[in-house]
C-alpha cells in the first residue's frame, strides 16, 4: 500500500534551512562582492553603525542590512544618470548621490540613507541579483508571488536573492511595521542633516555626528544608564576625549578578569520578558548609555481583562459600568520603579515626560 505524506514548514525548519543552506551562500556571494568592491565592508559598518545608534539595530537581522546595502554595488545604475544642471547652478548633495557610483564607503553610505527613506518596500522585493543568476523572467514571476502573499508577511522587508526566492529569509518577522516606518524617516532626516552639514563652507564647523544621535522626544520614557557599568562605553562617538585608556603593568591576580560581558544586555533581557506586552526596549549595543522605553498602544489604551498572570505593573480600575468586573490598567510609576530595582546599580534614573525616578 502506498502512503503519500505531506510535510509541512515550521519555524525550526525555516530557520535550519535558513542556516545551513542560505547562509553560506549568501556569505560567499557578499565575500566575493567584498573582494571586488573594498568599499563595501566599510559602507556595511557605516550603515550598521548609523541603525545602532538610532537603537534599532536589535530589531533587524544583520544580514538584511548587509544585503541591501549589497544591492548599491550590484546595480550601481539604479539612481539612473545624472540630471543636466543649469549653467552656474550649485550643485547639492542630493544631487551628487542620485549619479556618483559608490565608490566610496561614504558615497555609499549616503545612498543607503536615500535608498531606505525613498523605496517603495511596502509593495515591492529589493532584488538583491548577485552575479545575475536571476533572469527578468524569473524576478517577474518572484514579484507576482510576492504581491499574492504580501498580506500574510509580518515585516515590510522582502529582499530577494538567487539563494533566497521567497525573500524572507532574514525578514520573515523582523523588523516590524512600525520600526521601519521610524528608520525611514529618521533616513530622510540624516540625509537632510548631512546635505547641511556638507555643503558648509566652513569645514571646521562641519558636525557629521550629528546625523548619528538619536532623538528621543518618540519615546514615552528614557532609562539613563551609569556610564561606569557600560562594559562597551568606550565604543560610544561622543567624549572622544575620554577614550584614552591608562596602560598599567600587568600584575597577577587570583580572580579570573570577565570576557564578553555586557550588564546592560541582561538588563535589557529582562525587561523584554517582563514587560514584553506593555513595552518596546530600544538600545544602542555600542557604548549606549540611554535606552528607550515606547509603549505598546493596545496594552495602555483599553483596561485589559483581570488575570494573574496580567498584574505584573499593572493597577485595579473602577469598572466602566455599574455591576461590572474590575480590570487592569498599567500602572506607569510601578513599573518605573521596577525598572530601578531591576536595573540596580546600573541604572541611574528613569524620565518620563516631567517625571524623574533617581536611583537611591
Amino acid at each position: 500500500m502506498f502512503v503519500c505524506y505531506r510535510y509541512r514548514d515550521n519555524p525550526e525548519s525555516l530557520l535550519l534551512q535558513r542556516d545551513q543552506e542560505i547562509t553560506p551562500r549568501l556569505a560567499t556571494a557578499l565575500r566575493a562582492l567584498h573582494a571586488e568592491q573594498p568599499a563595501y565592508s566599510a559602507a556595511v559598518r557605516l550603515a550598521k553603525r548609523w541603525i545602532a545608534s538610532h537603537m534599532l539595530l536589535d530589531y533587524l537581522e544583520e544580514e538584511a542590512v548587509e544585503m541591501i546595502v549589497a544591492s548599491l554595488f550590484v546595480d550601481s545604475t539604479m539612481y539612473g544618470l545624472p540630471s543636466e544642471e543649469e549653467p552656474g547652478a550649485k550643485s547639492t548633495l542630493h544631487d551628487a548621490i542620485d549619479w556618483v557610483g559608490p565608490l566610496t564607503p561614504q558615497v555609499a553610505f549616503f545612498r543607503f540613507l536615500q535608498l531606505v527613506s525613498t523605496y517603495d518596500w511596502t509593495s515591492q522585493p529589493l532584488v538583491i541579483n548577485f552575479n545575475s543568476h536571476l533572469t527578468p523572467e524569473v524576478i517577474r514571476d518572484i514579484e507576482t508571488s510576492v504581491a499574492a502573499q504580501r498580506a500574510q508577511l509580518k515585516s515590510p522587508l522582502v529582499l530577494v536573492t538567487p539563494y533566497d526566492p521567497s525573500g524572507v529569509a532574514f525578514t520573515r518577522s523582523t523588523p516590524p511595521l512600525p520600526v521601519w516606518s521610524r528608520l525611514m524617516v529618521l533616513a530622510q532626516e540624516s540625509l537632510k542633516l548631512l546635505e547641511r552639514q556638507l555643503m558648509k563652507s566652513d569645514v571646521k564647523n562641519v558636525d557629521v555626528f550629528q546625523a548619528f544621535r538619536p532623538p528621543l522626544d518618540a519615546y514615552n520614557c528614557v532609562i539613563h544608564l551609569c556610564r561606569g557599568a557600560v562594559a562597551r562605553r568606550l565604543y560610544t562617538l561622543d567624549d572622544m576625549s575620554d577614550k584614552k585608556v591608562k596602560v598599567c603593568e600587568y600584575q597577577p591576580k587570583k580572580t579570573l578578569s570577565i570576557f564578553d560581558y555586557e550588564p546592560v544586555d541582561r538588563l535589557l533581557d529582562e525587561l523584554r520578558l517582563a514587560y514584553a506586552d506593555k513595552a518596546r526596549f530600544f538600545y544602542d549595543k555600542y557604548g549606549g548609555l540611554l535606552i528607550g522605553v515606547m509603549w505598546i498602544d493596545k496594552a495602555w489604551s483599553t483596561p485589559s481583562e483581570f488575570k494573574v498572570s496580567h498584574v505584573n505593573g499593572s493597577m485595579l480600575v473602577a469598572p466602566s459600568v455599574a455591576g461590572g468586573e474590575k480590570r487592569l490598567a498599567p500602572n506607569l510609576e510601578a513599573i518605573c520603579q521596577d525598572f530601578l530595582i531591576m536595573g540596580k546599580g546600573l541604572v541611574e534614573s528613569v524620565e518620563c515626560g516631567a517625571l524623574v525616578w533617581q536611583s537611591v
